[in-house]
């Protein structure tokens, strides 16, 4: 398949060939855009609208401060914290509006907002490149890890593709997944096994950091050190 827009992105996560590739996809969505809007966007009145509208979740307003960028972080603030006094602190908190807009402050992201929708379409991607491109079949199988959020987001996916193609597809997301989760369970019952008596002394093989492994599998974060 000849390079497009379309099909840079899925190249750029799938070529490194460490870890989950979607996990990667995540991070660089989340990394471009917190970079956009403590950049480019901070002078943009309709982005500006956006933040103050959906807000961000917890998340991501501590990894915004994290950057350090404090004047434009600042900037953001203050534009989202005035916009707060007139939806929050204006009427009773039991008129409609008020109530709306309450609910909407504590429960969207903006960041959360764009990177899934970037995620869903290159995910799209994804299959329709796994479905025209040999080569690119050959680099997914060849992907190290697949945790299972995006296990399972990957199957809704296929779910939604024409059965000729989803068949292909499942299998190999299968292979994938069934890639990292059949070591880590035997890596998991031989970390327990490690704590019985009569294995004291013994070799702990690969088992020794299992449960950080596991907790990333099972979540797609890493756990927090």
């Amino acid at each position: 398949m000849e390079p497009s827009l379309y099909t840079i992105p899925v190249q750029e996560i799938f070529e490194p060939m460490e870890g989950c590739p979607f996990c990667r996809l995540h991070s660089m969505l989340e990394d471009r855009c917190v970079d956009y809007i403590l950049g480019a966007a901070m002078m943009e009145p309709s982005i500006r609208q956006e933040t103050n509208r959906m807000g961000f979740c917890n998340d991501h307003l501590s990894l915004m401060l994290q950057r350090n960028n404090k004047l434009p972080f600042a900037l953001l603030m203050q534009s989202h914290l005035e916009h707060l006094q007139k939806e929050l602190l204006s009427g009773s908190i039991f008129s409609s509006p008020v109530k709306k807009a309450a609910k909407s402050a504590e429960q969207t992201c903006y960041v959360c907002n764009r990177i899934d929708k970037a995620f869903d379409q290159i995910m799209s991607n994804t299959l329709v490149m796994f479905e025209r491109d040999a080569d690119f079949r050959a680099l997914f199988a060849k992907q190290e890890h697949l945790c299972l959020p995006h296990y399972r987001m990957l199957m809704a996916k296929i779910a939604t593709r024409p059965k000729k193609e989803a068949a292909a597809e499942i299998k190999a997301a299968q292979a994938l997944c069934k890639k990292t989760l059949d070591p880590l369970c035997e890596d998991v019952t031989h970390f327990t096994k490690m704590f019985d008596y009569r294995n004291r002394g013994g070799d702990w093989k690969n088992s020794r950091d299992a449960n950080e492994r596991a907790t990333w599998f099972l979540t797609a974060k890493p756990p927090r050190g």
